[in-house]
């Protein structure tokens, strides 16, 4: 805690460090005295089929397999106070800014429209180039990422932007963005840990909203198939303990803190490097 205030927070509020350690300590004590396995008594169950096939045009759009196709999925309208969630914080800024976006009225088909659209306004992309070998790109967004790389024949390329001269004929193509926008939780049982979407719960729960459908990715074998760590939490604590952070707790002014965080933004550093080397026949 004492780290976090004095690398994120501003003067002001590291110079409540004290207080801000007692709140810290009063909030353990309050998250300890939860009554236990609270989250598995979470209310979910089917959409009603007059939105199915909505759902299915979703489900079926090649941006939605591309992204969901590790696990088996469904979806669920569920109960959002006991989401197992265990985000560190929450941006205020970026909540009101949320609720300000959303419709008037929160009818089934809006919720499924802010809940699991596969189409969404994202912020633009600033990029830096640092020298020959790095480029670091960063967006407002927390959520802008690595999401992978793609090995693909050169058909085209602008050498007058290349420095390197010689002639290219392979491209190593490095892709950066935002997480697939569908609200999903990851079901272990009855146990639903939000994956993704959570400035969104949050918004339409202080909103006044109890239940969302959203998607759920179905894990069979947690052994094999839960992440290794989710929000940098071993699966083995998350799986075994019988309290864990829930989406009603941040709601909890005894569990919460608010602090003002330094302006930043969420920036992804991109270095590389090659070797030469004989490869046999």
């Amino acid at each position: 805690m004492t780290n976090y205030l004095k690398t994120q927070c501003t003067t002001d509020e590291v110079a409540r460090e004290l207080e801000v350690l007692k709140k810290w300590e009063a909030a353990s004590a309050a998250f300890n005295q939860k009554a236990v396995l609270s989250f598995e008594q979470i209310s979910h169950g089917e959409v009603d089929e007059q939105y199915l096939g909505k759902l299915d045009s979703i489900k079926n759009d090649k941006k939605f397999s591309h992204t969901f196709q590790q696990l088996p999925t469904k979806f669920e309208v569920v109960e959002i106070d006991k989401l197992i969630a265990c985000q560190s914080t929450v941006s205020l800024q970026y909540i009101e800014k949320l609720i300000k976006e959303f419709p008037g009225n929160f009818d089934f088909d809006a919720l499924i429209d802010i809940c699991l659209s596969l189409d969404k306004t994202v912020p633009e992309v600033s990029d830096i180039r640092a020298n020959e070998q790095t480029i670091v790109y960063s967006s407002e967004n927390t959520d802008f990422r690595f999401l992978g790389a793609l090995q693909k024949p050169l058909t085209e390329i602008a050498l007058d932007t290349s420095s390197t001269g010689g002639i290219p004929t392979r491209a190593l193509v490095l892709l950066f963005g935002y997480g697939g926008s569908p609200v999903n939780a990851l079901g272990v049982g009855d146990r639903y840990f939000l994956n993704n979407g959570f400035h969104r719960v949050y918004a339409l729960r202080k909103s006044g909203v109890t239940h969302i459908p959203i998607l759920v990715q179905e894990i069979a074998n947690p052994a094999l198939e839960f992440p290794a760590t989710y929000q940098n939490i071993p699966k083995e604590y998350l799986l075994a303990s019988q309290r864990l952070p829930m989406m009603e707790d941040y709601f909890d002014p005894l569990m919460t803190i608010e602090l003002k965080q330094k302006a930043r933004r969420r920036g992804v550093k991109v270095v590389w490097m090659s070797e030469t080397i004989d490869v046999p026949l």
